[in-house]
């Protein structure tokens, strides 16, 4: 019954072969009859649930699961295809790795001989030696850059062998072990490395139990106990967590701007398209087209390739339109992926919104330019809000909060602004004599450990405060007002992120021997680095698998928290390695060629 309850339910019978669906289509009045006659049983005490819900016979479907898993797990020439690759870039990174050891034992061995022969001959003194060394060997001395041409080699060589460097793993390891901070005076921001890790786990964590309470489920009434638990608020932060993502890109974006301006918008812009793209394409073809090969042993496994559906809307995911596209639909290829298409729409108005800051003498423009894109943008909540007339529970929102609401621009917009005026103060803060309003906070939060303290101590509280509201909300769906929800849904986003940026500041800019200092040192550790830069692939990955456990288990979970906190683990782990192995064998090498080859070409 895939329609027509809150909860999609689903059955699995095993049957003589000799049934077919036509005999218990004829049976479908009477198990109409008698499945309305459980609901009320079925659902007694499920928040949000009207008792008086009744299914038509148009709501009961058969499906013979067996037959149609058979089908979707025969490859196709795409699949095979898709496979190909994978394999071939795999086989690629270890035979460029094997290829740059060999160029370099080579390189070795033929410095070693030209040093051999320099020493043999004793009659030249140091100063004839480094001539001589100059005049044989050109190519090996850097400085002297009119002779190294003389005594290149081939182009195609040359060529050839910044390519083997690029896909070796001996460089993968290299970029995914250096750090993000290039610049010492801007050492700080390793910590939000850290800050980047913990919220991916975060995340995760969320979606493992979210996923297992929308999937096959034999006791249903554990949504509401874990619902009504004290500790399943940090499983419910999750849902304000990833915010914290728009507010990075926001921050690192508009300071780093500042601190070194793009060429151009549009080269900014395709850097961002080359650095996010290779991944996602990547991810969303092994979702679709590859890992459906390993399924089909639950009866609903066949449903994993109809409900996904990344034949209609894969498009839209390569052009970051997919939290657009469709519109009041969801979008069931990757669909936690909406948060990246967001990401990507915001990020283009940080150029425009840097450039207002960067006129010291008319920065007014800036604060006023944020200020109306926030009132309008609060003006479509608003709209959106009251016409869908959305709740803030769990327990009785409809597919119009997730489909024109939840994915939205509009709903994660207020958010990223905040992270562009605290990037923009930051930069005023570390880069200029005089710093610029906020920008003298944060000199105030350094010089006094006292109001450094207290100032993370009410962020923390202030983002506690939201998520216990909405578990609050979410056990009492029924008992608050539309005003009440438009409050909270307006507001909870930009508070949590205001408290977090109250926290994340006095982080920032505390010195030794103060109280934030130890959060500092800690998140600013480099064990966060290198798990900081696989928390893209670990992001856009995790769901995978959990989407295929749930279309792929032979029978419903019967839902304990010390199960679910397992398979966080298992998904946490899977996720990681998935995002380390693409690193070596696809995401850096393609960030290598684009930085060798296009970026500095001559280096």
């Amino acid at each position: 019954m895939p329609r027509g309850l809150p909860i999609p339910v689903s059955v699995g019978l095993c049957v003589p072969q000799a049934c077919t669906i036509q005999d218990f289509n004829e049976f479908k009045p009477y198990m109409v009859s008698a499945v309305n006659g459980l609901l009320p049983e079925l659902f007694a005490g499920i928040k949000g649930f009207d008792v008086s819900t009744q299914i038509g016979e148009g709501d009961l479907h058969f499906a013979n699961s067996y037959a149609l898993n058979r089908e979707v797990t025969q490859a196709d020439a795409f699949e095979w295809f898709t496979a190909f690759v994978l394999v071939m870039f795999a086989a690629g990174a270890v035979v460029a790795s094997f290829a740059r050891s060999y160029f370099q034992r080579q390189a070795a061995q033929r410095q070693a001989e030209r040093r051999e022969k320099l020493a043999a001959n004793t009659s030249l003194n140091r100063e004839s030696a480094e001539t001589a060394e100059a005049l044989l060997f050109p190519d090996e001395q850097e400085e002297d850059h009119s002779s190294r041409k003389k005594r290149r080699k081939p182009k195609k060589a040359r060529t050839m062998e910044r390519v083997v460097k690029c896909f070796s793993l001996q460089q993968s390891l290299g970029r995914l072990f250096t750090s993000r901070v290039r610049d010492e005076d801007d050492e700080e921001l390793s910590v939000l490395d850290g800050v980047r890790v913990l919220a991916c786990v975060t995340v995760i964590l969320g979606n493992s139990y979210f996923y297992m309470l929308k999937g096959p489920l034999q006791n249903m009434a554990v949504i509401q106990e874990w619902m009504s638990s004290f500790l399943f608020s940090v499983v419910l932060s999750a849902e304000h967590v990833v915010d914290i993502f728009f507010w990075l890109t926001a921050f690192l974006s508009t300071y780093l701007l500042l601190v070194k301006p793009a060429p151009s918008w549009g080269w900014l812009y395709l850097n961002r398209v080359v650095r996010l793209l290779p991944l996602y394409a990547f991810t969303m073809f092994f979702f679709w087209k590859f890992l459906v090969l390993y399924g089909g042993d639950g009866p609903l496994f066949y449903q994993y390739h109809e409900n996904t559906q990344c034949q209609r809307y894969w498009f839209y995911h390569l052009t970051f339109l997919n939290n657009l596209i469709p519109w009041s639909d969801q979008d069931t290829c990757l669909p936690w992926t909406w948060y990246l298409a967001n990401d990507f729409q915001f990020f283009l108005l940080v150029p425009f919104l840097v450039g207002l800051y960067a006129d010291v003498g008319n920065r007014k423009k800036f604060y006023y330019t944020v200020g109306g894109i926030l009132g309008a943008n609060t003006l479509i909540q608003t709209v959106v809000i009251l016409a869908n007339s959305l709740s803030v529970s769990y327990f009785t929102y409809q597919d119009e909060y997730w489909t024109v609401y939840y994915v939205k621009p509009y709903s994660r917009l207020p958010v990223f602004l905040i992270g562009v005026v605290a990037g923009a103060s930051y930069y005023s803060f570390k880069r200029e004599e005089e710093p610029h309003r906020i920008g003298k906070i944060l000199e105030a939060l350094q010089q006094s450990p006292v109001r450094a303290a207290s100032s993370a101590l009410l962020g923390m509280l202030l983002m506690t405060l939201m998520i216990s509201f909405m578990q609050v909300i979410n056990n009492a769906p029924n008992e608050g007002s539309q005003f009440t929800n438009l409050i909270y849904l307006l507001t909870h986003r930009p508070l949590f992120i205001a408290g977090f940026s109250m926290l994340v500041f006095p982080v920032l800019v505390a010195r030794e021997g103060t109280p934030c200092a130890p959060l500092k040192n800690f998140l600013g550790h480099s064990f966060w680095g290198p798990f900081s830069r696989l928390s893209y692939g670990a992001l856009l990955s995790h769901g995978i698998w959990m989407q295929f456990r749930d279309f792929n288990t032979e029978r419903g979970t019967w839902a304990c928290g010390f199960d679910a906190f397992l398979f966080f683990l298992a998904y946490v782990a899977f996720s990681f390695l998935f995002s380390f192995l693409t690193a070596m064998a696809w995401e850096q090498p393609i960030a290598s060629l684009w930085h060798d080859f296009v970026v500095h070409p001559r280096d």
